[in-house]
Order: C-alpha cells, then structure tokens, then sequence
C-alpha cells in the first residue's frame, strides 16, 4: 500500500467511526487537494482491489470496510445509524 493510498484509507475510515458513513469523492478530492474525482477513483479502486475497502453498487457513499473492521465502529453510532434508516430494537 503506499503512502497516499493509507491516507486516503485512514480517512474514510476515520469518516465512518466518526459519522458512520464515508466521505463522498469529492470530499476525499478536497482533503487531499487531488486535481480531479478521476484521482480518487483510481486510489479507491485500488484500495477496493487490495480487499482494503468494499464497493455497494448502485447505492450513494458506497465504500465500506470489511467486516474485520466493523468492531472499530462505536455501538451508539451503529445503532444510530441503523435507526436513521428505520430500524427499531426488539422490545
């Protein structure tokens, strides 16, 4: 992995803990002052072929971390989360 492909990693993983979705290309782009989203697919790409990332087709914020990472996400903001798209706990 190089060096601008970690930051970019540590980045959207830093995004997901945090809010609990990952940042949009643009915003990488921004971050990182890349000269184009084009940039920001070629490193997500690879970082999705590196098994570093996962890519949810058709759906907007598709990047995701495979499961191994999950953990690293705080309980309450899962929840949090899970309730913003309608999920309700058992009673």
């Amino acid at each position: 992995m190089t060096h601008n492909q970690k930051r970019v990693l540590d980045f959207i993983c830093a995004r997901l803990k945090a809010n609990g979705v990952p940042p949009t290309y643009e915003e990488i782009r921004q971050e990182f002052g890349l000269a184009s989203r084009g940039s920001v697919h070629a490193v997500v790409g690879r970082l999705v072929e590196d098994g570093h990332l996962l890519r949810r087709h058709g759906r907007q914020r598709s990047l995701a971390l495979p499961a191994i990472f999950l953990g690293d996400i705080p309980t309450d903001r899962l929840v949090a989360e899970l309730e913003r798209r309608g999920w309700r706990k058992a009673a």
